[in-house]
Formats: structure tokens, C-alpha cells, sequence
């Protein structure tokens, strides 16, 4: 009786998790994108609505936060609460385009070193690499140096661009509506978007890119 007993909390546990992902990305679409003119998607800015078929991107690699936690895949972590307190973070928490997401996948984000976009909405991709669009860098940027701030977790990107692109492109009054709206539901605001210098104050100790 107690290993069914053991076996059903461990199961309404992991369902209690997995719905917490699905959740957040809910309350991302309708609580901080919450009026018709800020919901823009990152990349494109195409418009949508929250019952739009719209993936939501977590900017941070799944791969890099999986071996930061010795995890195999994504499922030998859906147990791990500090992982998903990561994973679900809705500053790292974007929408973006189906057609986007399907070009994101297995990428990592960094310098593509191309001339031109070579893609309509103005970010660049090579097999492994996404540089995002100009108006989009400095919202990536202080997204991942938050996760690194925040969470102590690996930089995932190298800190010079990032620094530099969270010059080329300072936040906006989206962006800044956003982070306050994230701060009323999960309780912290992203430093680095209430003070962008703070970026240049960032010193890698023994990991990042």
C-alpha cells in the first residue's frame, strides 16, 4: 500500500510540474503581454493573440541547463524543481513564430558572422548559430545575463557581445512594461533592464562562453 501510495504522489507530483510549464507560458501570452498592442513576438514583431498558435522560446539552451544539472534529457529533470524554476522563468520566457521556432532549434546564440540578414525579419542564422534581429539583441542579452546573475548557471553566450548588444539596443517601453509586469507575478524584476550598466559590471567566474 505505501509503494502505491508512494507511486500515486510521485505521479500528481509530475503532473503538478509539467502543468506548471504550461502555466507560465499561459499566463506569459495573457498576463504579460496582456493588451492587443504589446503582443509582438520577439524576432518578427508579428502580432498575435493568445489563442494564436504562438510557440513560447526560453531563450537559455535546454541542452546547457540540462548538463548544468547532470540531467540526460529533458525528462530525467522534469523533477527537478530547480530546474524548472529556471526552465519557467518567464524573463527568459519569449513568444516567437512557428516558422522562427523551427529555425532556433539547436542553435546557440552568438555573432553569425554574415553581411546581411538572410531572413525577412532581420536576425541571421548559420547551422549552429542565431543572431537575433537588431531590435531583439538587447532583450536577449539581458535575458541570459539575468539567468547567469540570477541562478549562477553557465553564460550562454560570450559576455562581450552581450554586453554589446545590450548597448545597440537599450530597453524600450515594452520592454520595460514587460519586466514590470513579470516582477508583479513572480516577485523580481530583471536588474538589467532597471539598469542596463549593470551589464558592463558582469565578470565571468570560471564559466561562460
Amino acid at each position: 500500500m505505501r509503494a502505491l501510495q508512494h507511486t500515486l504522489f510521485l505521479f500528481a507530483t509530475l503532473i503538478s510540474l509539467q502543468a506548471w510549464g504550461q502555466d507560465a507560458e499561459q499566463q506569459l501570452l495573457t498576463e504579460v503581454y496582456a493588451a492587443d498592442e504589446e503582443r509582438l513576438t520577439l524576432y518578427c514583431q508579428t502580432p498575435f493573440k493568445p489563442e494564436d498558435r504562438i510557440r513560447v522560446e526560453r531563450v537559455y539552451p535546454q541542452r546547457t541547463l540540462l548538463d548544468h544539472f547532470g540531467c540526460d534529457n529533458a525528462r530525467s529533470c522534469e523533477m527537478n524543481a530547480d530546474y524548472l524554476v529556471i526552465w519557467n522563468d518567464l524573463h527568459q520566457m519569449f513568444p516567437i513564430t512557428s516558422s522562427t521556432s523551427r529555425l532556433r532549434r539547436g542553435t546557440f546564440i552568438d555573432d553569425a558572422r554574415l553581411d546581411e540578414p538572410n531572413h525577412e525579419c532581420g536576425f541571421k542564422t548559420t547551422f549552429q548559430t542565431f543572431e537575433p534581429s537588431d531590435h531583439a539583441k538587447g532583450d536577449v542579452a539581458r535575458a541570459l545575463l539575468y539567468l547567469h546573475d540570477t541562478y549562477k548557471v553557465p553564460l550562454a553566450s560570450r559576455l562581450n557581445l552581450l554586453q554589446e548588444w545590450n548597448k545597440l539596443d537599450p530597453p524600450d517601453e515594452l520592454e520595460q512594461l514587460r519586466n514590470q509586469r513579470i516582477a508583479d507575478i513572480q516577485g523580481k524584476s530583471n536588474p538589467f533592464i532597471d539598469n542596463p550598466k549593470l551589464a558592463d559590471q558582469v565578470v565571468l567566474e570560471g564559466f561562460g562562453f
